[in-house]
């Protein structure tokens, strides 16, 4: 774990809000949020974002990232939060669990498909096999047959 993000758990009132797992970057402008007495709507206000977005955000719903590392800055500079890099950090770090998250889902998927197209094939050559022995059954009865 990066120096800034170990300096914002030692700098928040409550560590326990930023777990090591989840919305860490939600969590993290929640605190501030508490911190400077705002609320969502104020925030909303501040930054230009719609409230429910925000609160989607504050939430960490994956249809909802966290933005780009300027916005971050940004939206940092006017909360005066003084811990940006670490703020930074933490929504790097929820990009990069929602993307693994992304990607286990895509794997178990495509497991899945896997598995279907193999019992798929496996019902294909049990039909080849049934389909070779009703060949060599003709065969066998037309060659009795033209004796």
């Amino acid at each position: 774990m990066r120096e800034s993000v170990k300096n914002l758990f030692t700098t928040v009132k409550d560590p326990l809000m930023i777990s090591l797992m989840g919305n860490r970057f939600g969590e993290a402008i929640s605190v501030l949020l508490s911190e400077k007495g705002l609320s969502q709507r104020d925030f909303s206000a501040l930054v230009g974002m719609s409230q429910p977005n925000i609160s989607k955000l504050l939430r960490g719903d994956p249809r909802t990232p966290p933005p780009m590392r300027d916005v971050i800055e940004s939206w940092c500079k006017k909360l005066d939060a003084k811990n940006t890099a670490a703020i930074i950090d933490l929504a790097e770090l929820d990009l990069v669990e929602q993307s693994r998250e992304e990607v286990q889902m895509m794997v178990r998927r495509q497991e899945s498909e896997l598995a279907s197209l193999r019992d798929k094939v496996s019902g294909l050559e049990d039909e080849l096999i049934s389909l070779g022995a009703e060949l060599s059954r003709i065969r066998s009865k037309k060659t009795k047959s033209s004796r």
